[in-house]
């Protein structure tokens, strides 16, 4: 059995690194045509973005250079994401986390979809990097 030496949700990580241990989720592959992901000079989804295909959301485990490029996405796992706090309130331990259609994790559900949980408090008027238990569909 392992032991963690550090805390491994304590804030100040990188965003689009994996808490979980690595593979511990389910991966799937979608065309990055069809991937909703933040926007970047390129135009194409980075490693360790935040994804929605349809209503099924994950983590890019690896940038594309084309909209033809197959990307590996984990549907599960904890993932230390980047995180907008556009309530006004603060945010706690499992509170819901949703992406917008512009691929950004916020913590306002209007017209979002479900992406997963916060796993580290989120204060209020704050955008930072949070570990997200990524919500799996099933």
């Amino acid at each position: 059995m392992a032991t963690w030496t550090k805390n491994p949700y304590a804030a100040g990580k990188t965003a689009g690194t994996e808490v979980s241990p690595i593979d511990h989720g389910l991966a799937i592959t979608v065309l990055e045509s069809l991937l909703t992901h933040p926007t970047h000079a390129d135009g194409f989804v980075d490693k360790g973005d935040p994804v929605v295909f349809n209503s099924l959301v994950g983590v890019a485990k690896v940038g594309a250079a084309a909209a033809t490029d197959y990307v590996a996405v984990a549907t599960g796992g904890i993932w230390n994401l980047t995180v907008v706090e556009d309530e006004t309130a603060n945010h706690a331990i499992g509170e819901p986390v949703y992406i917008t259609s512009a691929g950004v994790l916020e913590t306002d559900a209007s017209g979002n979809t479900l992406f997963g949980y916060l796993m580290a408090a989120l204060l209020s008027g704050v955008t930072g990097v949070r570990p997200v238990a990524v919500s799996r569909l099933v």
